[in-house]
């Protein structure tokens, strides 16, 4: 369908859809958008496009969603927040708080628009791991502008950092440790850098992250989306600190995505990473692990292992023994013993027993680093095979500089599709 506008009205689209400017003057975020782009809304996206003159949009969509508004949908106070920001030093670091869906993705790409355009270097990290944009799911990122952007999708790829999981939850201490090394590479590059973060703002362990990550980044701007007073709790353990805090209204027509939406956008950002993937055979001895029991010990020998089996009555494939751990691998249909998980435990003197069934590794995410714990890019484990001391990865990654492999806690299709909504404890 085509839609007429005149200068100064905006409208609001929702995804999936896909438009195309045939007369007149649109922006988009700050970037003025080329007469005959088309441009794609994945669904659940939100895309606020301005008029600047009288206009015309080509609109393509089933069951096409928007909203044609007299007002600007870009609100003043993103304006008004813009000019403060121009008056800081550079670098200045700029974090922007909400909870989910509401906007703090628009206002980066917003801002980032705006300083583009006076010339200055722009640096966007990207925490959200569970709704990214620069980079794949499960990893934090950092982007640097080359040109306006539409979203952050289209900011290039400069560093990522694998996390491993969907949320912090659990991952807090690499989650402030990888955003503080991203923050300190964009602010040696960049006149102004620009931090998306998670929705997740209520609760204990929220508020642990918040402070602790704000602490670590140190941003000279706090920016806070809110429609009334929810982010105070975050807030105002900052209110006499140096940093400048900042709130912002929530634009009143955003409409929150359901799970299942999120879960959708999270498995395109997979498949789309995958896309060009293949698998790659690595020798274990050339590797080490991370984040798992496995391959920190020594193997057990048969004598050993066959011990373990007897206690626990199983059938085993594998063991290896550290200092604080025993790692096991039992065929899948052997039904191990629990009661007798402390006569293995003594037998061995270690505080940890982790028991995996063979082949139970598929589908798990993993991270590909160098020497350098630089993040090459991410894998899927097809399989391990224990006594030949191989692994195989399913990985776009080609580099032969992958040194370790860390381990997530998410398993999911090569296509993207999540197995379990259950971590995995490898």
């Amino acid at each position: 369908m085509n839609i007429d506008l005149n200068a100064g009205q905006g409208i609001q689209i929702t995804g999936p859809a896909k438009v195309r400017v045939i007369d007149g003057k649109l922006s988009l975020l700050g970037s003025i958008v080329p007469p005959d782009q088309e441009i794609i809304i994945r669904e659940g996206k939100h895309f606020p496009f301005e008029a600047e003159m009288n206009s015309k949009i080509e609109l393509d969509a089933i069951n096409a969603q928007y909203m044609i508004s007299n007002d600007p949908l870009i609100p003043l106070d993103r304006k008004e927040l813009a000019k403060k920001i121009s008056e800081f030093q550079s670098p200045v670091k700029v974090m922007v708080l909400g909870n989910v869906d509401t906007g703090k993705t628009t206002v980066i790409c917003y801002l980032a628009n705006y300083f583009f355009s006076l010339g200055k270097r722009v640096a966007v990290i990207d925490l959200d791991i569970g709704q990214q944009d620069i980079g794949p799911p499960c990893t934090i990122t950092l982007g640097l502008l080359d040109k306006p952007i539409l979203k952050l999708s289209e900011i290039p790829l400069e560093r990522m950092i694998f996390i491993g999981k969907t949320s912090p939850s659990g991952r807090m201490l690499p989650f402030v440790s990888g955003a503080r090394e991203l923050v300190d590479y964009a602010q040696n590059t960049a006149d102004v850098v620009l931090i998306d973060t998670t929705g997740w703002v209520f609760g204990s362990a929220a508020r642990s992250l918040k402070t602790a990550k704000i602490q670590a980044l140190k941003p000279q701007i706090l920016v806070a989306l809110q429609k009334e007073h929810e982010l105070d709790h975050l807030l105002k353990p900052f209110e006499l600190s140096t940093i400048q805090i900042e709130s912002l209204s929530v634009f009143p027509q955003i409409k929150a995505r359901d799970h299942s939406t999120r879960t959708f956008l999270r498995e395109c950002g997979f498949n789309n990473y995958f896309k060009s993937a293949s698998a790659r055979m690595f020798n274990l001895k050339n590797l080490r692990m991370q984040d798992t029991l496995f391959g920190t010990g020594q193997p057990l020998n048969d004598e050993a292992l066959t011990l373990v089996e007897q206690i626990l009555e199983c059938k085993l494939v594998y063991g290896e023994k550290a200092a604080d751990a025993l790692f096991i691998v039992k065929i899948p249909q052997s039904i191990y013993n629990k009661n007798n998980l402390e006569k293995v435990r003594i037998c061995f003197g270690v505080q940890e027993i982790r028991i995996v069934n063979k082949n139970e590794e598929k589908g798990l995410l993993v991270g590909l680093l160098n020497s350098e714990f630089k993040t090459l890019g991410l894998g899927i484990i097809e399989n391990i095979h224990y006594r030949e001391n191989e692994i195989r990865i399913f990985t776009p990654v080609v580099s032969e500089e992958v040194q370790i492999v860390q381990c997530g806690s998410l398993k999911i299709t090569k296509t993207g599709q999540e197995i379990t909504s259950q971590d995995f404890l490898f």
